[in-house]
């Protein structure tokens, strides 16, 4: 939580001065959008490696594969709640961010919340047949962070970028609709679409796996 601390506080000193904003209004955003992406990164990111790190339950009882899943972002979930009071801590401090915490919100959470155990339990079950993939799955998500505005505001994209932005990268429409009702910013009109596409297409894309490979996966561990 310190560290964390550290970083955003730094981060924001920097990065206020090189796109010339105030440090009032640019801390709560990059505060928020760091932590917001460092549990969503390091969520698929440690994924792949959860089904080996468990291998001992699964040789030994017969037990779902969700729950090494299940049991990864729980770990998560109290991991990113631990830097909650930074990102509210920074919010009250700041006289330009402003809470708007609606309904959407619980859906937006919820949302998150099943994209990435659909996407964890579908990376744990292709990376134990494909070691290698490992690697790739950490360096997608360390350009997806230069992609994703996390650091850098939509609004300075060209307009003709933006709806794409959201369709195309779910780490934005993710980072967006928790975000911004945090800090008082308005909601892109494509995020919430782009999140539920997404989230529904890795329900998808996990039970296609769990068919294809969930009889199989025992001989890789």
């Amino acid at each position: 939580m310190i560290s964390n601390l550290i970083f955003v506080v730094a981060l924001g000193l920097l990065w206020s001065q090189i796109w010339k904003m105030q440090i009032d209004e640019y801390l709560p955003f990059i505060a928020c959008g760091s932590i917001i992406y460092q549990f969503i990164a390091s969520t698929i990111n440690e994924s792949p490696a959860v089904l080996v790190g468990d291998a001992r339950i699964y040789v030994n009882e017969r037990v779902p594969f969700l729950l090494s899943t299940m049991a990864h972002l729980y770990r998560q979930v109290i991991i990113v709640a631990h830097n909650v009071p930074i990102m509210i801590g920074i919010i009250l401090w700041s006289k330009s961010a402003h809470l708007a915490v609606s309904p959407a919100f619980i859906f937006s959470l919820v949302a998150t919340l099943i994209f990435l155990a659909a996407v964890s339990y579908s990376l744990s079950l292709v990376c134990a047949r494909y070691r290698d993939l490992i690697q790739l799955v950490a360096t997608v998500m360390q350009v997806m962070f230069l992609l994703t505005p996390v650091m850098w505001q939509v609004s300075f994209l060209p307009a003709m970028y933006v709806d794409y932005l959201f369709v195309l990268n779910p780490f934005a429409s993710l980072i967006d609709i928790l975000r911004n009702p945090l800090i008082g910013m308005e909601v892109h009109r494509l995020a919430y679409f782009s999140v539920l596409g997404w989230t529904l297409a890795s329900v998808a894309l996990a039970a296609l796996a769990h068919r294809v490979w969930a009889r199989t996966v025992i001989f890789w561990l």
